[in-house]
């Protein structure tokens, strides 16, 4: 895991907002595999002093194309599951699922991808669903890219305060 960090640090301190976009997008990209995308976030705006607004920006929007990873794979499973050769229990959550887009429609994207909540299953039943591209990809991107404006500020402004007020600084 260390190797990962230093990596990532590597990344930002080397390409800027570059490498939040690109951390964030390979962050986003994992199914099922949790990884400190906030962590990153906090570290470029407050620890390398970049602009919050930037970094949750592009943090958010390459949160956003990383998941079109589970939207993909959902798409990719139509078949196996028209076959009917998942059990009941998944079949049940992604018909669930499914019948939350038809009812809900787009606003649920943006505020599944806001809350932290694990969004490759929301994904995946959006790539079942056949839900459209375009519209899936615009609604998680407004949801992503208000997190991470919220945690890029958020740190900006909290890290520096609580640094000084432990002593710190």
């Amino acid at each position: 895991m260390l190797e990962f960090s230093s990596f990532f640090v590597w990344m930002v301190k080397t390409f800027s907002y570059g490498g939040v976009l690109v951390i964030s997008f390979i962050g986003t990209s994992t199914i099922f595999i949790p990884f400190p995308l906030d962590a990153v976030i906090s570290f470029a705006a407050s620890g390398l002093g970049l602009n919050p607004l930037g970094v949750g920006i592009l943090a958010g929007i390459g949160a956003a194309g990383g998941e079109l990873t589970g939207y993909l794979v959902g798409l990719g499973s139509r078949e196996i599951i028209k076959e009917k050769k998942v059990n009941k229990k998944v079949g049940k959550t992604v018909k669930f699922l499914t019948n939350l887009f038809e009812k809900y429609g787009f606003w649920i994207l943006p505020i599944a991808a806001f809350i932290p909540f694990p969004f490759d299953i929301i994904g995946i039943s959006a790539g079942i669903g056949n839900y459209d591209i375009k519209k899936f990809f615009v609604g998680v991107c407004i949801g992503k890219v208000a997190r991470c404006i919220l945690i890029a500020y958020a740190s900006f402004f909290a890290i520096p305060y609580l640094a000084s007020w432990l002593g710190l600084m």
